[in-house]
């Protein structure tokens, strides 16, 4: 593996504290406000397989960490590695080389959050350093329509989709790197890079960002991690004028336009939070969580965007799905929404 074009420049980054953290709750945002932004590069390696579940493997069948992102599955990984060998065999029997590719996601890339803010913008940061490679990507894109709608906003209109056990051999294989495959397990977003990626987003779709509504979204029931009884929460929002709507109903461009027009944004953590990129700086973002759900993606994108984060901690909900915060439901009480909404609206 060689690292040869600079893509994104060291930054030296420290996030505030949320505007409305209470004093209690502040020892858990201070710990992790410092965190360098290290020069981000591409990186090219010789006869690499890209198999179509997304992994990447060596010439000798051999798993490579690029498969992965360091935040979501641990390298080296037993069962990872047997599947890689696995389909490695299929590809190299029946699939011609491919002279030269470009690679910009890992297993993470189905998530819309990890597709938007790291397969995206290495996107982005590759095409804007003049990489012009045709565009692999693994199978799994062709299940998740935000992918390859997203893609055309960017005006990749033909990559080259691989099978779904037979992928493709690749001579020159570019891979842009992204902060979490560095030294810190966490992504720390690049202000300068952020801005541009989500303006070049804006300017293709022919949209204006331009601060008109408030926006609160609504997780549909059935899907991990919902505000538990929250038809009250709701009929509250709607009241303060919050628009209500569900990430659902909109396509990749109208999401874009929704977020692009939103002046305030409420919901609950989860990938729909990504969409801030897209909102008019100056704007406000609230992301409803728990103490055992404190992650700190959106609370460090909000101020790389110049966006004013809030924060409004309810409780892990009492019905059984609460062991694990990534799929556990929130209970939050009126009052204390009521109460961050207030601070919220300030002047």
């Amino acid at each position: 593996m060689r690292r040869t074009l600079k893509l994104c420049d060291h930054e030296n980054l420290s996030t505030p504290p949320p505007l409305n953290v209470s004093v209690e709750d502040l020892p858990l945002y201070t710990r992790h406000q410092s965190r360098p932004l290290e020069n981000v590069f591409l990186q090219e390696l010789d006869d690499v397989f890209a198999l179509g579940c997304g992994l990447l493997a060596d010439s000798g069948g051999q798993l490579l960490p690029q498969s992965l992102n360091p935040s979501t599955t641990k390298f080296p990984n037993a069962s990872l590695a047997r599947r890689t060998r696995l389909d490695v065999g299929l590809t190299r029997l029946v699939t011609p080389r491919i002279p030269e590719a470009l690679w910009i996601t890992d297993r993470s890339c189905g998530n819309y959050y990890h597709w938007l803010l790291e397969a995206l913008l290495r996107l982005f940061l590759a095409r804007r350093a003049g990489i012009t490679a045709p565009l692999l990507l693994p199978n799994i894109v062709n299940k998740r329509p935000f992918a390859l709608r997203s893609l055309e906003a960017m005006g990749e209109t033909n990559p080259i989709i691989t099978g779904r056990r037979v992928g493709r051999r690749v001579e020159r294989f570019l891979v842009p790197e992204h902060p979490s495959q560095r030294e810190h397990k966490t992504l720390t977003y690049s202000r300068e890079a952020l801005s541009m990626f989500a303006g070049s987003i804006r300017k293709r779709l022919a949209v204006d960002a331009a601060p008109r509504q408030k926006i609160y979204a609504s997780r549909p029931p059935g899907l991990r991690r919902i505000i538990v009884d929250e038809a009250p929460i709701i009929e509250y929002m709607r009241q303060c004028g919050y628009r209500i709507v569900r990430m659902e109903d909109f396509d990749f461009a109208g999401q874009v336009e929704l977020l692009a027009g939103a002046s305030h944004f409420v919901t609950l953590h989860g990938a729909a939070l990504s969409n801030m990129i897209f909102m008019p700086p100056g704007g406000r973002v609230m992301e409803i969580a728990h103490r055992s759900l404190i992650f700190h993606d959106f609370w460090k994108l909000a101020h790389a965007m110049s966006l004013d984060y809030y924060v409004c901690l309810g409780m892990p909900a009492s019905d059984g799905t609460g062991a694990d915060p990534h799929f556990g439901n929130v209970k939050l009480d009126l009052k204390v929404l009521r109460s961050a909404v207030a601070e919220f609206e300030k002047d």
